[in-house]
Order: structure tokens, then sequence, then C-alpha cells
């Protein structure tokens, strides 16, 4: 692995893609949390789907890698993208519902936990190792969920 320019023991090009991904957590959660306010959920996320594979299928078919990968799993992982699609879907569609009901910054938390639990499995499950950075990391996260969680209510 590369090492990217370091400031004060902080990879910049680490931090550059977090906070990108964080920018883009963040503006897709706003539109889906505004989307579900104009149009019902499950229509909502069909058109977000048919938006979604409108892109992703001509990138499927013109790059080799990602053809060669749609194939293998078409042959070998029918059960098992089976799985992770019916999953996928059903937890961004109660998500979507979600948005009707509550504040969106309550649900962007939740959602993000995620990571805490998927960090927590591969240490446990997976014997990762539970680095002084990952662990900050994983609190950071937690402190995150509980200011957003003790935040004083909108009027």
């Amino acid at each position: 692995r590369r090492a990217g320019m370091v400031v004060c023991g902080v990879d910049m090009g680490a931090m550059t893609a977090a906070l990108v991904t964080g920018a883009a957590i963040s503006c897709y959660s706003l539109v889906d949390s505004v989307g579900v306010t104009y149009v019902e959920p499950m229509k909502y996320m069909v058109l977000m789907k048919v938006a979604e594979l409108s892109g992703l299928y001509p990138l499927i078919l013109l790059t080799t890698r990602a053809r060669d990968d749609a194939a293998y799993a078409w042959r070998n992982l029918k059960l098992a993208s089976a799985l992770v699609g019916v999953g996928s879907v059903g937890t961004y569609l109660l998500v979507l519902y979600v948005y009707q009901t509550t504040n969106a910054a309550y649900v962007v938390a939740l959602r993000e936990f995620s990571v805490v639990i998927g960090a927590v499995l591969g240490f446990c499950l997976l014997g990762e190792k539970p680095t002084a950075a990952k662990v900050a990391g994983l609190l950071l996260v937690v402190a995150g969920i509980v200011c957003v969680k003790d935040a004083p209510k909108q009027p």
C-alpha cells in the first residue's frame, strides 16, 4: 500500500475519502428524506433503482471485469446474491418509510451504526485486529449518535 501525505499522523488521502463519503451519505439521505415526502416510498424506491440500474447496467456490459464478476455471481452465487438483494431492498424500503415518521438525522445516525456492528463482527468473528485508530473511530460514531439523540428537539 502506498502511503499518502501524512499530517500529524493522519493519512490525508484516507481523511479525504472519509469526508467525501460522509458528504455523499448526507446528500443521498437528504434526497431520500425529501423524496418520500412527494412520492410513496415503494414507488420512490422503484424509481431510484431504475435510475441506478440505468447507469450501472451499461457499465457492467462495457467493463470486462464487471461483466466477468456479474457472470460468476449469476452462475455460482445465486442464493447469496438473492438474499443480499432482498435484504438490501428491504432495509432501504424500511428506511424510506421511517423517513416519513421521524427526523432524518435520527435515521441517518442509526443507519451509520451498522459500521460499528460490522466492525465488532469483524473483530469477533473474523479475527480482525482492533487497532487504536479503529476503536477511536467506532467511539466517534457512537458519540455522534449520542449527540444526535440528545440534541434539543426542534419546534
